[in-house]
């Protein structure tokens, strides 16, 4: 567990992430992925606390504070890499987030959000639909308003289940061929240059 206003435990993130550089330097480092999903709580520890409080009368939201430790994050990366990486991290947070704060910390010039579905109909956020947008705009709007280059991730692996031992060929031939549908519908919006499983695009 990492609080988020603690400069120490951050030193322990980076350290961890200086020594995975430090490996992989030497054969060239052209993507680096962060990770930044599915941290649903954070901004609830004293020191993360005094830090929203020190923003002053006004204060900082706590999306203020996990922005700006993820851009924290991507320029550390950026520095030990010589910036010749481009920083990838997942979307699932970015989304929630306020557009004017991610506008404000420059975050689109130095991360390259990366939209993951392993589902058979790319439901990524099913609350749009209850709004009748379709799941496709909603995410690739919402992000590409701070961020020009986007990917989207499929998957063809044993990803079902913690414990799965097989894979479920049918489901992922179905999920890529979703996410296949889902770049044609997209074509107007974006540009699309396959990369293993992920797939970039750039308005």
């Amino acid at each position: 567990v990492l609080c988020l206003g603690d400069e120490e435990g951050v030193a322990v993130v980076k350290d961890a992430l200086k020594q995975v550089i430090d490996m992989h330097k030497e054969f060239g480092i052209k993507y680096f992925h962060i990770g930044a999903d599915e941290a649903f709580e954070f901004g609830v520890c004293e020191k993360s606390r005094e830090w929203i409080d020190s923003k002053g009368p006004a204060g900082a939201t706590k999306q203020l504070l996990a922005l700006t430790h993820l851009k924290n994050i991507a320029e550390y990366v950026k520095r030990l890499t010589g910036s010749s990486a481009t920083v990838l991290a997942w979307h699932d947070m970015l989304k929630d987030f306020d557009s004017r704060m991610i506008s404000e910390l420059g975050l689109g010039k130095i991360i390259e959000p990366v939209i993951w579905d392993y589902s058979e109909n790319i439901v990524t956020m099913p609350e749009w639909k209850k709004a009748k947008f379709t799941v496709e705009d909603a995410a690739f709007s919402m992000i590409s308003t701070n961020f020009p280059v986007v990917w989207a991730s499929s998957a063809y692996k044993g990803a079902n289940f913690p414990s799965a031992k097989y894979i479920d060929i049918r489901h992922y031939e179905t999920n890529n061929r979703a996410w296949i549908e889902t770049k044609t519908e997209q074509e107007k919006k974006v540009q699309q240059v396959p990369r293993h499983h992920h797939h970039r695009m750039a308005k």
